[in-house]
């Protein structure tokens, strides 16, 4: 009974609480706005899917590198209306906001962040190719990977399948599959654009 209490105890606390604040709070981010956007960006005029290696990116993560706040949100304005669906561009402009303690615009930026996220993650848990994650750039897959603490140790794609094998702090290993067709469809469409 005495284990029993506290949980019971927090249980009514919970719904104490959730009952008093008022609408669900469980609800969490706008999945469907979040993937539609991933989605639309990925069906747009000059889509290129592969896009940590452009040079306007690099001179992003070179700044921010360099602690050169202004620069970082200077630049990211442009390169975020280009592409709003690049995540970890989101996660460092938060971060910067951050920094000038500017709390609200960097909440707005940790909110996309984790909006895509959730996202990606939304349609599955990713430990099969019924259950894949649905990327529509390979970008997605390793800001993925980075964000749960993992290293790709072997990647090899099978069909329109991505299997990475990933290690994760401990050296626990983890299987995930990634649905790539979107990103092999954008990504023969760019290289026929050339």
């Amino acid at each position: 009974m005495k284990t029993f209490l506290p949980f019971l105890l927090s249980v009514v606390i919970n719904f104490t609480v959730a009952a008093a604040l008022g609408p669900d709070l469980t609800a969490g981010t706008d999945l469907q706005y979040f993937t539609k956007l991933r989605f639309n960006t990925a069906q747009n005029q000059g889509y290129a899917p592969i896009w940590k290696a452009h040079p306007d990116r690099k001179k992003i993560v070179d700044a921010y590198r360099a602690g050169d706040v202004d620069s970082v949100l200077s630049l990211s304005d442009t390169w975020l209306k280009r592409l709003p669906i690049d995540a970890e561009v989101h996660l460092m402009v938060a971060m910067c906001y951050k920094e000038k303690s500017d709390l609200p615009d960097m909440c707005q930026h940790l909110n996309v962040f984790y909006g895509l996220l959730a996202s990606i993650t939304s349609g599955g848990d990713g430990l099969s190719k019924q259950t894949a994650f649905k990327v529509v750039s390979l970008d997605e897959e390793s800001t993925l990977v980075h964000e749960i603490g993992g290293k790709v140790q072997k990647q090899e794609l099978i069909g329109n399948f991505d299997r990475l094998e990933v290690e994760r702090h401990g050296g626990k290993t983890l299987t995930l599959y990634f649905d790539v067709s979107v990103h092999l469809k954008a990504l023969a469409k760019s290289l026929e654009a050339k």
